[in-house]
């Protein structure tokens, strides 16, 4: 792939959607190397540790995986959806995959985030009561079916992290508290934050 391929409008919006995700990306981890050391899971007796490097990689790649699903899928629906969205997509996944080491590349996680697309096909049952009410209804349940799927995406983020973090305390109820908490922050605040920027970017008609 060379620049000489796409616009410059094209690579400027694919650079500005990459400045976003990696911002996300690097605030995210931040908030989860101070729930790392708060609930002292790297040890220490006098000062907590920091996550060590290999979890820190790990949890990193599990978050680019995880914001550049989530700009996926709200790209897919978004209601002004940009003509030249392929080409743009094609430039950010070229520079958030492709040019990394096959040790350092988030792609895998970023598919296993995808997986959760399907969900919303098996939310689409064969229906004939859907089939016959208005466009405006059938509007509104797609809306409804995509917000499940960002929920579902949403929740696997902490269960991908969890399965390589050190053991806790799952009956610690003030530990699940802060933990959960900490995700739902995350979450909420990268999917409001890509909404806000899609909205700057694509303005929908009001």
């Amino acid at each position: 792939m060379t620049d000489d391929q796409f616009s410059q409008q094209d690579l400027d919006l694919s650079k500005k959607l990459h400045f976003y995700i990696m911002s996300g990306v690097f605030g995210a981890l931040g908030s989860l190397n101070s729930l790392y050391q708060e609930l002292r899971l790297g040890g220490g007796v006098f000062r907590a540790k920091k996550m060590d490097p290999e979890i820190e990689g790990r949890t990193t790649l599990e978050l680019i995986g995880y914001v550049a699903a989530v700009l996926t899928i709200l790209l897919d629906n978004w209601p002004a959806k940009p003509a030249n969205l392929d080409a743009i997509r094609t430039i950010l996944e070229a520079t958030l995959f492709d040019a990394q080491e096959k040790e350092s590349n988030p792609r895998p996680q970023y598919l296993q985030y995808l997986i959760k697309r399907g969900d919303k096909e098996s939310l689409h049952l064969e229906d004939p009561v859907r089939d016959d009410l208005p466009e405006a209804y059938k509007s509104l349940i797609d809306n409804l079916e995509n917000d499940m799927v960002l929920i579902s995406v949403h929740g696997a983020l902490a269960t991908r992290i969890i399965a390589f973090w050190p053991v806790f305390d799952p009956n610690n109820m003030n530990v699940i508290g802060k933990f959960s908490q900490t995700f739902q922050d995350i979450n909420t605040k990268i999917e409001t934050g890509l909404k806000k920027l899609l909205n700057e970017t694509f303005p929908t008609k009001s």
